[in-house]
């Protein structure tokens, strides 16, 4: 009997607790997070200039390959290689730091598109578009005009 009526009083807490949740946050949005990322123009900026630095650095390959077979003292040859390696390891870390910075701040553009819309728009709450498997208004065609 005391079981049963712990188990009734969850169960009120939890429709209760549930209830109060959905009348809390009727205006509800939902957003494609991808489909904002793919249209923004800092993206396909990042995926140029990431493009350009890989050809970039399969050239300083290609030369310093060159530069290194023309070397015919194995002692300046085996110098060359290791400068050689020093110096793509330093360009690959430095690469990788700049698309981090710049991924991050991409990022924080487009969460902070999202919030200012749907605030402005008077949404409670936003959630992932593929979340949710029905209702919620999508506002994504609002949020890639405002991150563009």
């Amino acid at each position: 009997m005391k079981k049963n009526l712990i188990t009734a009083l969850i169960l009120s807490v939890f429709i209760t607790g549930s209830y109060v949740f959905a009348a809390e946050t009727k205006n509800i949005a939902v957003v494609d997070v991808q489909k904002v990322v793919m249209n923004s123009s800092k993206v396909k900026k990042l995926e140029t200039d990431r493009i350009k630095q890989e050809q970039d650095l399969q050239n300083f390959v290609i030369n310093a390959k060159k530069t290194v077979d023309a070397e015919k003292n194995e002692t300046k040859k085996k110098a060359l290689q290791e400068k050689y390696n020093k110096d793509l390891n330093a360009k690959l870390t430095q690469q990788r730091n700049q698309v981090l910075t710049q991924t991050a701040s991409i990022e924080k553009d487009i969460l902070a598109a999202i919030e200012k819309s749907a605030k402005s728009m008077g949404y409670d709450m936003v959630i992932q578009k593929g979340s949710v498997l029905y209702g919620g208004n999508d506002i994504t065609d609002a949020i890639i005009k405002q991150v563009k």
